[in-house]
């Protein structure tokens, strides 16, 4: 938001950059998540075996995007500059490039960049993202072919949140852990998780589908214990470390909670 901000104040005063920017953001975050649709849309119209459906498929989906409009651009309306626009972006994004055949390595890249980015942002569509993660990884158990495609998509994902981190973190937190952002114990997970993912599928790629499905499995589970072990206050939720004495007067009534 502010490099966009920075854009328009090179030809605009402060007050019309600002305006321009609030007007601009959401647009900017629409547009992939428009995209983002119509390809899944399209992918789904394919691998159910009728390509011939994928221009209905997308059509289908832009006349649903326009019929509503309203719940779509909820989000998205001039002068919304918020997170969750993004996030929705994000996890749409992540989840069309999921659905890409395993021949397209480029597809793993982005899936992996915008999962990695929209934890970046915030842990609100952490669900969605460990939901992609999990379609990803269900590839390599029903497809061996796939392995390279998945641990391109599984080290994409470590190291955008990796450096996200490292970008947007003060050097001295570095290593602090949190259980409501996106801290060491949740790169810590996800480079473990990465490592684990790519070294067990080396190891089953030749074996049946049951050994696949325990490579994928330990691969969550290593992340998940690394996560647990960094910061076991986070077992209990991602409020775990609020001070209970102000859960009565704020937590309690926050609707998004």
């Amino acid at each position: 938001i502010a490099l966009v901000n920075l854009v328009f104040r090179a030809g605009l005063d402060n007050r019309s950059a600002e305006i321009a920017t609030r007007v601009f953001w959401p647009w900017l975050c629409m547009i992939p998540a428009a995209w983002a649709t119509l390809s899944a849309s399209r992918r789904l119209a394919i691998d159910s075996g009728r390509p011939d459906r994928a221009q209905s498929a997308v059509i289908a989906a832009t006349a649903l995007m326009i019929v509503n409009l309203g719940l779509f651009s909820g989000q998205f309306r001039p002068g919304r500059v918020d997170h969750h626009n993004v996030q929705i972006a994000l996890s749409l994004v992540a989840m069309a490039g999921a659905m890409e055949p395993s021949r397209r390595r480029r597809a793993a890249l982005s899936a992996g960049f915008a999962s990695g980015l929209g934890l970046a942002v915030g842990l609100e569509a952490l669900f969605f993202q460990v939901a992609v993660a999990g379609m990803v990884a269900f590839r390599f158990v029903r497809d061996p072919a796939a392995r390279r495609w998945v641990q391109t998509y599984m080290l994409a994902l470590a190291v955008t949140m990796t450096l996200s981190h490292v970008i947007q973190t003060p050097p001295d937190r570095w290593f602090v852990s949190a259980c409501d952002a996106m801290a060491s114990n949740l790169v810590g997970a996800s480079v473990t998780g990465a490592v684990a993912s790519c070294l067990l599928m080396q190891a089953t790629k030749m074996r049946d589908s049951r050994f696949r499905a325990a490579a994928a499995l330990g691969a969550g589970i290593a992340a998940g214990c690394v996560y647990v072990l960094i910061q076991p206050a986070c077992l209990h939720g991602p409020f775990a470390e609020v001070d209970p004495r102000i859960r009565s007067f704020w937590l309690d009534h926050g609707t998004e909670v």
